[in-house]
């Protein structure tokens, strides 16, 4: 019986073992795609030349809308 206890824990700590690198990769995805997000946003202002201090009040106006049915 102590064996198999020993195994199930052994089992377990592989188990463990898998779902923290399964994590660490998920949490290394959102960073690149956070990374990507941030790039494509630059990107999209310099194209359409949005200042950073122009954005704010770009978001707000939509907010706006939004909150009054116009999308």
């Amino acid at each position: 019986m102590a064996k198999k206890s020993g195994r199930t824990l052994s089992k377990k700590q592989r188990i463990d073992k898998e779902i923290d690198q399964l994590e660490e990769k998920l949490a290394l995805k959102k960073q690149e795609q956070q990374a990507l997000n941030d790039q494509l946003i630059q990107e999209t202002m310099a194209e359409n030349d949005i200042k950073p201090e122009d954005l704010l009040a770009i978001i707000e106006e939509k907010a706006k809308e939004r909150a009054n049915g116009v999308d």
